[in-house]
């Protein structure tokens, strides 16, 4: 944009256009001047103005006309009617095809014009500073996410090495060593595993921005059933009760969706399971964000003080030694939620058992 701003004036009446030229011109305006709208879109692209001004009933070419070819051909550039016709159905016209103010000639006192321009122009410069952002952020997100993947996959071999040749110096070892040396090497393996487990949960999270969702119905009430049965199968002595609410079906992208389960219901069994009688509830409830899947149970529970962290990567509310996790599991969900345009919340007490709840939207 120029220091002083360019206005591309579109007036069949020249004593019109000729007095509020001038005045644009007296306020610090460069004004291109066009008879009809057949010539202001024959020099728009040579002006560039910042702004158009232009009337509805004109020869050759009316006003929206222009409006719709520049809409075409410049659809971030303000576009104000101003003229001289009081018909409604003008106005209503004038907005429906996109223009960002509407001015009645006669113009009584031309400060209104000016005002009018330079709101426009403000505005315009909002948009294009609010579009740059998010162009930004896209760039640095996108380089995020390559550089958490390449780190992550790379990560992977110096990690494989330390836990094999601990395991051989371990196993070589094991009768020359004293014990609180091979404890050592013990606790370097388990360091070595949760690592890995934190870097496979890395490299799921990143390819969620590149994978794409191929959606269908899902029965979630079959799916939590699978889950649990799995769990049980795993941890029989746990006794864990639970309540599955049937016909419970979504519209998703089935293995993100089973990934979300698969988080929420192993967090909700992890959690309870000391408990002296651990349960676990899946259904649904209607919530301002309409019809909503919940997992309730009654283990640990977290303090809602640090709501903030719940969903941040390797963000955990509970201890390494009380309960084993990596910290990436929650924001792993959140974004396959988000993905499917749906929302996630929770709410919990300690020691009073939490709350998951979340949405997909029907469809597309």
């Amino acid at each position: 944009m120029s220091t002083m701003p360019v206005v591309l004036l579109v007036e069949d009446d020249v004593t019109v256009r000729k007095s509020a030229a001038m005045y644009l011109e007296d306020n610090n305006f460069v004004v291109h001047e066009a008879e009809n709208g057949a010539a202001a879109m024959e020099n728009l692209s040579a002006i560039r103005p910042d702004v158009i001004v232009t009337d509805i009933r004109m020869p050759q070419m009316d006003g929206f006309e222009v409006i719709e070819k520049v809409g075409i051909s410049h659809p971030e550039l303000p576009i104000i009617v101003m003229s001289g016709t009081g018909d409604l159905s003008d106005v209503i016209k004038a907005l429906r095809f996109g223009v960002w103010d509407f001015i009645l000639k006669p113009i009584a006192d031309m400060t209104i014009l000016v005002h009018s321009i330079n709101k426009c122009i403000e505005k315009a410069v909002l948009i294009e500073e609010n579009k740059q952002y998010r162009r930004n952020l896209e760039i640095a997100n996108k380089e995020l996410e390559s550089f958490n993947y390449s780190i992550s996959h790379d990560l992977r071999s110096p990690l494989h090495a330390i836990d094999a040749f601990s395991e051989m110096l371990q196993e070589d070892c094991k009768d020359i060593l004293p014990i609180e040396s091979l404890d050592h090497l013990r606790r370097i393996r388990a360091a070595t595993e949760r690592m890995n487990h934190m870097i496979a949960d890395l490299l799921t999270l990143s390819r969620l921005s590149r994978q794409e969702l191929a959606k269908s119905e899902i029965d979630l009430s079959q799916l939590s059933q699978i889950i649990l049965d799995s769990l049980n199968a795993e941890y029989p002595n746990q006794n864990t009760r639970f309540s599955i609410e049937k016909n419970m079906t979504v519209y998703a992208d089935p293995g993100l969706a089973a990934n979300v389960l698969e988080n929420l219901i192993g967090n909700a069994w992890k959690y309870s399971s000391k408990k002296r009688d651990p349960f676990i509830e899946i259904g649904t409830c209607n919530t301002s964000h309409g019809q909503t899947i919940f997992i309730r149970d009654n283990g640990a529970g977290f303090n809602m003080k640090y709501y903030d962290r719940l969903f941040g990567v390797f963000q955990r509310l509970h201890l390494e030694k009380e309960f084993k996790g990596t910290g990436v599991g929650l924001a792993t969900v959140k974004k396959i939620i988000q993905r499917h345009g749906g929302e996630i919340w929770a709410n919990s007490e300690p020691n009073q058992g939490a709350t998951f709840y979340f949405t997909f939207p029907k469809s597309d």
